[in-house]
């Protein structure tokens, strides 16, 4: 549509695709080593264990695994209490993964005894050799593996310099591997799908995969994928000798899948381990043969720990989970104990409508995992409330809706069974569209900024006309996030998966969207959900203003996330580069979030490139224009914030999907 100059060089302002997703995996082959006496005799307990955890997900270059993050956080806690001590990573760069491999050699070096390594993601196998794969990896032809990838061999020779007792290599990353499919040549046959075979490895060492050789696995529908949910299950069970765990997870697995996947393993060891052990009756020692009291034995730290633990573990009760913690604060539980912790603050602060408990929450768990819902429900708690004109007001005096007899003041939220929040815009009347003057201000007084505009390129915002909205309305707070719609939808198609589950959802076209609409009314009973109209939508965003934005006639990078600068705000707008979690900025007056920058938002309306013979009630434009067309609203983060406007408009095919295009949702009441 336009285009500005940055450093130099034009650049086009319309929005652009970016390459699709694709998927890899891990392909073990052979691989030499030289023979080392250990594992003859493992001991059941006492020995010192070690753990290298690493869980990629949020994959930059092909589409992201759902379940390995998740994997490997639930495996680091299951670890953690069969008492190993744990090296931890998730979404781990080249760099990072190396670090970690490393700081795993040193340590086990020293400790000797058991060494486990786990790992959760995508990986290739080319040349004969394995090759683990970091979140930023790009493999455009197979010659660049070893560039791009961590190679397993790596971390085998660590394990092999340390010369411990038992080593143990899990590998739950057997799936396909796309990159061949855009290489010209494909070297190694074996790299376009499954497991080889390590043929040798040193001797002590179990190394366990997902599936057999040869085969494939699916990253599975669940939390966790298939494999590692039974490895877990299985793991916890006491008394199972690691054979028999192994063992038990293939049936199951095999079971599960109908036979489509079987887990296999290789091993060398010779000696007998447990990762968990039963607990053994104590001894009681008789005293003289007249005494009819056995001596007593004082019980041992683990023993005085796992007892406590029951005592508290069902609890809901903060204080009970403090106290744990004090006796305690390094035990086998002492993980688990403090997420439990921190859910049951929140639980109580977050129902009690007291700004001051909320942030008595975000200072003690300032990263916790409730964190965001606590510094947006504190800005809520703390927000003056909202004051504007009403619709049949000749008054030019805003009055409080608070105080209006029988009306719902603007601001107020209303949450769904899946904890959507929306908030209430009252009926009013607005002037919809710029004015010359805003375009004059925003586009031709800064021509530096921006090359061969014209003020044609803005007839269809410049026509204004005054639009009544007849019945208030409950719009987004947010626009829908990646975790509502993985909710609803069963994947993530952000090209921004490292961003979060708080982040907008984004790669997301009008036809998607339907869909969407579609599926949360059928899973949702309380409301009956749909997208806003074009005014609806400019309506809430100005909030009763009538500036460029919501907050005036400039926008700064305290108020939004917009790419570069304008020219009369105070603070140059910060290039992010990518979207930010939502409610990261301020509200508008109506209590939404993100109106300004983040992403473009969907709308209901065909385009139409004039506003003239288009509705004045507040309705979808369904029949004036181009049906070819629908129309998004409020910039993005990739603009100058002069395109973040309240009135810009731009418009796509309804099957399009970007990086920087998403949407919020309108609830009415069933």
């Amino acid at each position: 549509m336009f285009t500005y100059l940055l450093d130099g060089k034009k650049v086009m302002i319309k929005r652009k695709l970016t390459a699709l997703g694709i998927l890899f995996c891990l392909f073990s082959s052979s691989v030499v080593f030289a023979q080392t006496n250990r594992g003859a005799g493992v001991k059941a307990t006492g020995e010192k264990r070690l753990a290298l955890v690493i869980g990629n997900s949020a994959y930059q270059n092909t589409s992201p695994l759902p379940n390995p993050q998740n994997d490997a956080v639930d495996m680091k806690a299951t670890l953690e209490a069969l008492g190993f001590e744990v090296i931890y990573g998730v979404n781990q760069n080249s760099k990072q993964m190396k670090a970690l491999i490393r700081q795993f050699g040193d340590k086990l070096f020293e400790n000797k005894g058991v060494g486990l390594f786990y790992y959760a993601g995508h990986g290739v196998a080319s040349g004969g050799e394995n090759y683990l794969v970091p979140v930023d990896a790009d493999i455009p032809a197979e010659d660049e593996i070893q560039d791009a990838t961590v190679s397993l061999s790596f971390l085998l020779g660590k394990m092999t310099t340390a010369g411990n007792s038992l080593n143990l290599v899990i590998l739950d990353a057997c799936r396909n591997n796309p990159f061949a499919r855009n290489w010209r040549t494909v070297r190694d046959a074996s790299s376009n799908g499954g497991l080889a075979t390590i043929t040798r490895a040193p001797s002590g060492t179990l190394i366990a995969y997902a599936t057999a050789p040869g085969s494939v696995a699916s990253d599975g529908d669940g939390k966790n994928g298939l494999y590692t949910q039974e490895l877990l299950t299985q793991m916890k069970k006491p008394d199972l000798a690691i054979e028999e765990v192994f063992k038990n997870v293939r049936s199951e697995v095999r079971r599960k899948s109908k036979n489509l996947q079987t887990p296999w393993e290789s091993s060398s060891i010779e000696g007998a381990f447990y990762f968990k052990k039963g607990q053994t009756t104590q001894a009681v020692t008789p005293g003289k043969p007249d005494d009819k009291d056995p001596v007593i034995t004082a019980k041992d730290n683990a023993t005085q720990e796992r007892e406590a633990w029951n005592l508290v573990k069902n609890s809901t009760d903060a204080q009970d989970l403090r106290d744990f913690l004090r006796e305690f604060p390094n035990g086998a539980n002492a993980t688990n104990a403090k997420i439990k912790l921190e859910q049951a603050i929140w639980d109580s602060v977050s129902s009690s409508g007291d700004a001051n408990k909320v942030k008595g929450y975000l200072d003690e768990f300032p990263t916790g995992a409730n964190a965001s819902s606590g510094r947006i429900l504190y800005g809520q708690l703390t927000r003056p409330k909202v004051q504007l004109i009403p619709n049949n007001s000749t008054s030019t005096t805003p009055t409080n809706p608070n105080l209006t007899s029988g009306s719902i003041a603007a601001g107020t939220v209303v949450t769904n069974s899946l904890g959507m929040r929306f908030g209430y815009s009252p009926a009013g009347t607005f002037e919809m569209g710029s004015s010359d003057a805003e375009i004059d201000e925003a586009v031709f007084e800064r021509k530096k900024y921006i090359a061969d505009a014209k003020r044609s390129d803005f007839a269809d915002e410049t026509l204004k006309r005054k639009v009544m909205i007849k019945e208030g309305f409950y719009m987004g707070k947010y626009e829908i996030t990646q975790g509502q719609w993985q909710a609803v939808m069963g994947d993530n198609p952000s090209k921004f998966p490292e961003c979060g589950a708080n982040c907008p959802v984004e790669n997301v076209s009008w036809d998607d969207i339907q869909v969407f609409v579609k599926r949360l009314n059928a899973k949702d009973s309380q409301f009956e959900y749909r997208l806003p109209t074009e005014a609806e939508w400019e309506y809430a965003a100005r909030a009763g203003t009538t500036t460029a934005f919501a907050f005036g006639g400039s926008l700064n990078a305290s108020q939004a996330n917009f790419n570069g600068e304008y020219p009369y705000a105070s603070t140059k707008g910060k290039n992010i580069g990518k979207t930010v979690p939502v409610g990261s900025y301020q509200p508008n007056a109506f209590g939404l979030y993100d109106m300004h920058g983040n992403v473009w938002e969907w709308v209901q309306d065909m385009y139409n490139p004039s506003y003239n013979n288009l509705p004045t009630d507040g309705s979808a434009n369904m029949s004036v224009g181009d049906s070819g067309l629908r129309v998004l609203r409020g910039g993005s983060w990739n603009l100058y914030g002069d395109f973040c406007r309240s009135a810009v408009r731009d418009r796509d095919a309804p099957a399009y999907r970007g990086n920087d295009s998403g949407f919020r949702l309108i609830a009415r009441a069933k």
